[in-house]
């Protein structure tokens, strides 16, 4: 049975509603708060597993309400979520993590797992982590995630990546920008990022890609890619940069 964590939650758009329904190696009882003030009381009275904070709310800055928040409580784990990710506060805060929007339910729930199970590591494990996944050579200037750069990366047809991401070839052309297309794209952007920093280029990514793997049974891991398993690969990737393969 996944392990249960309560979570402090001030979403002002209401989008983490999915979370309810998303399957991954945590489960959530999301205890929603009304305003930051009710977040903040949250912090200090109920001590929530996590806080999953939106970045960009009305009335508040978010980076002035994260400081409040680790004022009232000095070690609980944030998630934040933005649409235009301030990086840099990963170097201050060890126990502050960021996902992109617009979210990937699962993905939020593998970066809870992960910050809380960075919490009962070693200080030198601790302080590695995972904090930005954003691969910039998979980007187009809007900021989304290219189709087209991801098919290069991963050395296939733009035909073979709508195939893999269960959207018809004309998607990837019309709206590339729809949620649906970019939610899909993101465990290739995992897999981008960890493979880069494991293998330092994209060379090496590819031959990691192709090569025989003994946790796939010798199978290849593009192979796993192409008949749809696209999660499971990411996470096998980041469970190789922390340290505990799976």
């Amino acid at each position: 049975m996944n392990e249960r964590l309560n979570v402090a939650v001030l979403d002002p758009d209401a989008c983490l509603a999915q979370l309810d329904k998303a399957k991954g190696p945590v489960e959530l009882t999301l205890v929603p708060s009304a305003s930051a003030e009710d977040l903040l009381r949250a912090v200090t009275v109920d001590e929530p597993d996590v806080v999953l904070l939106d970045f960009e709310m009305p009335g508040i800055s978010g980076l002035e309400l994260t400081r409040r928040l680790r004022a009232a409580n000095p070690g609980v784990p944030i998630l934040l979520l933005s649409a235009n990710p301030d990086w840099s506060i990963l170097e201050t805060d060890p126990l502050i993590e960021i996902v992109k929007s617009p979210i990937d339910p699962r993905e939020v729930l593998q970066r809870i797992s992960r910050l809380i199970h960075g919490l009962a590591l070693d200080e030198t494990a601790r302080n590695f982590r995972l904090p930005n996944m954003v691969v910039d050579e998979l980007r187009a200037e809007s900021g989304r995630i290219d189709a087209k750069k991801v098919a290069e990366m991963f050395d296939m047809s733009i035909p073979a990546l709508a195939k893999i991401i269960g959207v018809g070839e004309p998607a990837l052309y019309k709206t590339p920008d729809a949620r649906s297309v970019q939610i899909k794209l993101i465990d290739f952007e995992r897999i981008a990022w960890g493979l880069l920093k494991l293998t330092g280029s994209i060379r090496g990514m590819r031959i990691w890609l192709n090569a025989q793997n003994i946790e796939l049974d010798n199978e290849l891991p593009i192979d796993y890619i192409k008949d749809g398993h696209v999660e499971d690969i990411a996470a096998m990737v980041e469970d190789a940069l922390l340290g505990h393969p799976s």
